[in-house]
């Protein structure tokens, strides 16, 4: 990303941070913006594209973002951009196995702290990371998808069952019932 910070302007290219993929969706809403130009300058050097993973290496580290976009923007330093090759490594696979205790262990073991907590590109690359075969890392996407349509259902199924029984006991408190 960005060694430097960039020129802020109100509406442009987003430039991202540490701070827009923290919370696992991009707010869009509230990214920074910076010029066309400085965004042509910036892509030169490292192009984020749909299917490449952003990690954080700054401040708060081991908190992967799959680009799952087609939106163009930047990227600022405090992020690595990782462009798996899709001939050994699917982005998904890479992005599921980011969010693991054991790549965390690993990301915080190799960090360096002093005021503030940097993880760099050469620890990074160090990160052990099973590669099985394609074929086997489409099917754990495929189980990913599922058991997360799996899981959204079930809190919703959770939020129906506590709307009513909260409207039961409320009926039977006030005598409704």
């Amino acid at each position: 990303g960005a060694h430097f910070t960039p020129t802020y302007v109100d509406s442009g290219i987003p430039f991202l941070r540490v701070t827009d993929i923290n919370r696992g969706e991009v707010d869009w809403s509230k990214v920074k913006y910076i010029p066309l130009e400085e965004h042509q300058e910036l892509i030169k050097r490292c192009k984020p594209e749909k299917g490449d993973v952003l990690y954080s290496k700054n401040g708060t580290i081991g908190v992967p973002r799959l680009i799952d976009w087609d939106q163009e923007f930047s990227i600022f330093v405090s992020l690595c951009l990782i462009k798996p090759n899709p001939n050994y490594l699917r982005g998904r696979y890479l992005y599921s196995f980011l969010q693991t205790p054991f790549a965390l262990k690993q990301a915080t073991q190799k960090a360096k702290s002093a005021t503030v907590t940097n993880l760099h590109l050469v620890e990074i690359k160090e990160i052990k990371l099973p590669v099985p075969s394609l074929a086997i890392q489409d099917e754990w996407i495929d189980f990913v998808d599922n058991f997360g349509c799996m899981r959204a259902r079930l809190i919703e199924s959770l939020n129906t069952s506590n709307d009513a029984f909260n409207s039961l006991s409320q009926k039977a408190f006030s005598g409704m019932l």
